[in-house]
């Protein structure tokens, strides 16, 4: 029997090796996942004997790429219009705010229509919590208006007022969130007051 060789390190297996059959017991390599690849294809143009070469793209290329151009266009615009269009504007009631996902569209949707005086939070410079509060608001689109404690002396007098302990501290339309930010707990609060800010 043939001693098998790592293709790694080059070590010989023994028959006294007490490593699995597929390891290399100096190395600890997998055998197979060690194996070389394969060398990469050679890359050939095709050439057709019976067509002169030219340089450059001729005009059906440049007819092809306009009329992909116009397409997208095309496409583009009437994407546009549709999502202005009364049927395409999601309500309170396209979301639900207990779902594990809820579509980006219906989410941007629905946050269109929160003003940043709806949505307040009390925040630190150096807090960690408040800096993925306000990431996830404005990657979805929400408006709030922050209120930094480390940079306002009015925003910390404000936030003791309210009893808060804890940043990310916000007001939802005049509703306390004082357990930091929760998305479902935010996304409840909006639609509740829905309409009524």
């Amino acid at each position: 029997m043939t001693a098998i060789r790592c293709p790694k390190c080059g070590h010989p297996r023994q028959p006294e090796a007490t490593v699995p059959d597929t390891e290399c017991p100096a190395c600890g390599v997998i055998y197979a996942k060690a194996q070389a690849a394969p060398a990469p294809r050679e890359h050939r143009p095709i050439i057709y004997a019976d067509r002169p070469a030219r340089g450059g793209a001729g005009l059906g290329t440049w007819l092809l790429l306009a009329a992909l151009v116009a397409g997208g266009a095309l496409l583009a615009q009437r994407k546009l219009h549709a999502s202005h269009t009364p049927d395409a504007v999601a309500g309170a009631d396209d979301i639900d705010p207990e779902a594990s996902a809820i579509p980006t569209d219906a989410l941007r949707a629905f946050a269109a229509r929160v003003q940043a005086r709806d949505v307040v939070m009390y925040s630190t410079t150096e807090c960690v919590y408040c800096g993925q509060a306000k990431g996830w608001l404005a990657q979805n689109g929400f408006a709030f208006t922050e209120c930094n404690m480390s940079v306002e002396r009015r925003c910390e007098d404000e936030y003791r007022a309210y009893g808060a302990n804890g940043t990310p501290f916000l007001l939802v339309r005049g509703q306390q969130m004082r357990e930091g930010f929760d998305v479902h707990q935010f996304l409840r609060i909006l639609k509740a007051t829905d309409g009524k800010a």
